[in-house]
């Protein structure tokens, strides 16, 4: 997830990372994910951005 989103944003395409189109392309799910019956991509990320905190809080403290 980090490497497609990293990759995503460095190519200039971060305006194209919709729920949707991460799911498809970041998570390899079928056409028919439906964001509205499916949380996948929002609690990947909210788990992504949490090991990020903690990351910056500990070990990544000078890395910013």
């Amino acid at each position: 997830m980090l490497t497609y989103l990293a990759e995503k944003v460095a190519g200039g395409e971060a305006d194209q990372l919709k729920e949707y189109v991460v799911a498809i392309e970041g998570l390899g799910k079928p056409a028919s994910y439906d964001p509205q019956q499916n949380s996948t991509v929002r609690i990947q990320v909210g788990r992504l951005r949490q090991k990020l905190a903690e990351y910056y809080r500990t070990e990544g403290l000078h890395d910013l």
